[in-house]
């Protein structure tokens, strides 16, 4: 599911997970949490959220703590893109503070810079998503560079230079593969010279 996301394909991923039967979906996690990422790619959040929150039950009676926490991040980081704050901080208040699993200490960094940005907590986004970066950096694989830092990030304190490395950086991981990674991310490189007042940068960039 994350490959099939990153690369365009979300609906291909959505229809194979159709083809599982009700009752079987109703007991997998593993069914729960491809239907969170995947529904996540095409921002039917609400419908995510509730997908995160089947998968992290499921994990929790089977007794999986690694996959319950990356449920729980993941459900942390689209709650927070819907709004509802509370409940993002709770969820990541209630993870382990030392996270074993990586895709988990990567979501839960994620989480927590969206809640600094919808925040305003601004003073404290280049940090957040220095973590997330630092994480980023350590792994070539393409579903590990899914957190795109978004134009408002690059307008925050000490952020710009940041959002330069995680772009060169992701051109390097998408290579020629044609991934809308590697349009993010000069995108990202776009905003940057735009922020930084290099206006015919950011019109090469983005031609």
């Amino acid at each position: 599911a994350p490959s099939l996301n990153l690369g365009g394909a979300a609906p291909t991923a959505l229809r194979l997970c159709a083809a599982f039967s009700p009752s079987f979906a109703a007991t997998s996690g593993e069914l729960q949490l491809a239907l969170g990422l995947t529904k996540q790619t095409v921002w039917q959040l609400n419908d995510a959220e509730r997908h995160y929150a089947a998968a992290q039950a499921l994990y929790r009676e089977r007794g999986e703590a690694a996959l319950e926490h990356v449920a729980i991040a993941r459900r942390a980081a689209v709650l927070a893109a819907l709004g509802r704050l509370n409940q993002t901080s709770e969820l990541l208040a209630a993870l382990p503070q030392s996270l074993r699993d990586p895709e988990a200490q990567m979501v839960a960094a994620t989480a927590a810079l969206w809640l600094a940005i919808e925040r305003c907590e601004f003073n404290q986004v280049a940090a957040r998503f220095q973590v997330v970066l630092r994480l980023q950096l350590a792994s070539d694989r393409l579903e590990d560079w899914q957190t795109i830092p978004p134009p408002r990030l690059t307008a925050c304190r000490d952020t710009a230079p940041l959002v330069a490395q995680w772009a060169r950086s992701a051109l390097q991981v998408a290579g020629d593969r044609p991934v809308p990674l590697r349009a993010l991310a000069l995108i990202a490189l776009g905003w940057t010279s735009l922020w930084q007042g290099r206006l015919s940068d950011a019109a090469e960039l983005l031609t």
